[in-house]
């Protein structure tokens, strides 16, 4: 198995799987061998991340793996249903 360093520096990922980037919505901490799903209430919009690009926007709910701030996707996170509320670090529609 090949690795390489993340366009960052901080992560060594198996060129097999990720061209040896750490891809959109995951991350890969200094000295990981391996990229980890951006956290529930986190976004990862870049390649190549050592940490969570940051906390998902207030009105938006983050499942794993999110790339925006604003999900829109339902699959990664999406927008707060009507009479519910979501702040930071909500990770489901239905909190």
């Amino acid at each position: 198995m090949t690795l390489f360093l993340s366009a960052a520096g901080d992560c060594l990922c198996p060129s097999n799987q990720t061209g040896g980037l750490c891809q959109e919505g995951y991350y890969c901490p200094t000295g990981s061998y391996e990229p980890l799903p951006c956290p529930e209430g986190m976004y990862c919009n870049e390649t190549g991340l050592s940490l969570p690009a940051g906390d998902c926007d207030p009105g938006y709910y983050c499942s794993s793996a999110a790339i925006r701030a604003d999900p829109q996707d339902i699959t990664t996170g999406g927008l707060c249903p009507e009479g519910r509320y979501c702040g930071k670090y909500v990770t489901k529609k239905y909190n």
